[in-house]
């Protein structure tokens, strides 16, 4: 591509924007990818899979994404208070986020220590999340579409009218006016 100096946006064009994926997560889907982590039957964490899993659910009650999730350790994670800590989210602040009951009880569910809660790698949560979500017939389905589902749960609990769960937007900020006890998804 050639760039004239003299006038470098004449010959220069910014590509569109690229359209965000907006997905929410069925209760068929939900209960089939429960079912494949084999966390029908209750909370367990005693595998890689089942921590997959639970990191899953925990993503469908805040709306954290997985790399959040993933890296969270204990001393971030207050249950008494009902929040974890992110020290820095993605666009760099700060910010905690408020856990519901189910939440905290996914969070119980997960053995103390000292390094990561899931004790899990991105690719190997990667991995797994492919292979189970796959035997479940639900290709389409992506792990961060449980961001756009608790995001349009919260905006639904808040009184929000919305028509879709657009994370990049401003409407994301109500995540962050939610008192702390309330539930994204307590049913």
């Amino acid at each position: 591509m050639e760039v004239d100096q003299a006038e470098p946006d004449v010959r220069c064009a910014l590509a569109p924007a690229a359209q965000g994926r907006v997905r929410r997560v069925s209760p068929t889907e939900e209960a089939d990818l429960i079912a494949a982590f084999e966390l029908d039957k209750g909370l367990l964490a005693e595998t890689a899979t089942q921590r997959t899993g639970l990191a899953f659910l925990l993503a469908l009650e805040t709306a954290m994404r997985s790399g959040e999730i993933l890296s969270r350790t204990w001393p971030n994670v207050h249950l008494s208070e009902q929040h974890v800590h992110l020290p820095k989210a993605k666009n760099g602040d700060a910010r905690d986020v408020p856990l519901s009951q189910r939440a905290c009880e996914i969070l119980r569910t997960l053995p103390l220590g000292f390094g990561p809660v899931f004790q899990l790698k991105s690719a190997v949560r990667d991995a797994l999340w492919r292979k189970v979500r796959d035997s479940t017939g639900h290709r389409e389905v992506h792990f961060h579409d449980s961001r756009a589902e608790a995001i349009w749960m919260a905006l639904k609990e808040v009184g929000h009218s919305a028509t879709s769960a657009d994370h990049r937007s401003s409407r994301c900020r109500v995540l962050d006016d939610l008192p702390p006890r309330a539930g994204l998804r307590d049913r």
